[in-house]
């Protein structure tokens, strides 16, 4: 039996809910999914986006639909986990340095907006809990993963049409209960 072959079987016995096939691929892959992800980031983060991949394997595995290979998909959810990671980082640098140069323009005298923006931002948290679950996960991958609708349709293995409606039904629902905030949490 190929190795490709063994997987397919240790893949349809993970579906299943098989703790042990689970643990034979991740002793299998880790070595070389480590190296490729540490070929992106620093070592902690790639044992972290290691370790996320087979958290996802397991915890998606009724909606993970393999169409190469196993080790192909795993090769491709490092992968893109890892370019995931850099893109959020470097978001998370611009935002940071976008709030720096704000704060530099802004005279300390203006509390009551920051406790208006945290106050808002729990009240999107509690609309964003309202949407139906399909609805609610597609927006989730969207702005908190920064994943693009091509690759939250390859995730769900739904259409690329059904992530774009989900997202306008997300953002119109959202839209309508915060209509005073709109553009100032980047919807």
């Amino acid at each position: 039996m190929t190795r490709d072959q063994e997987d397919i079987v240790l893949w349809e016995k993970l579906k299943k809910g098989d703790h042990k096939s689970l643990e034979i691929l991740f002793l299998r892959y880790y070595d070389h999914l480590l190296a490729l992800a540490n070929s992106y980031l620093n070592n902690d983060d790639a044992e972290e986006v290691i370790s996320d991949v087979f958290f996802q394997l397991w915890f998606k595995k009724e909606q993970i639909n393999i169409r190469v290979s196993l080790k192909v998909y795993l090769y491709k959810a490092t992968r893109n986990r890892c370019l995931n990671i850099i893109k959020h980082n470097k978001k998370k640098d611009e935002k940071i340095r976008s709030i720096s140069e704000y704060n530099l323009h802004q005279d300390n005298d203006q509390p009551d907006q920051l406790l208006i923006y945290e106050q808002t931002k729990k009240q999107l948290e509690v609309f964003i809990e309202e949407l139906p679950l399909q609805c609610k996960t597609v927006f989730r991958l969207s702005r908190y993963d920064d994943l693009s609708h091509k690759e939250i349709s390859e995730i769900l293995d739904i259409s690329v049409h059904t992530v774009n409606t989900q997202m306008y039904r997300a953002l119109k629902y959202l839209k309508s209960k915060l209509p005073l905030v709109n553009h100032a949490l980047d919807l």
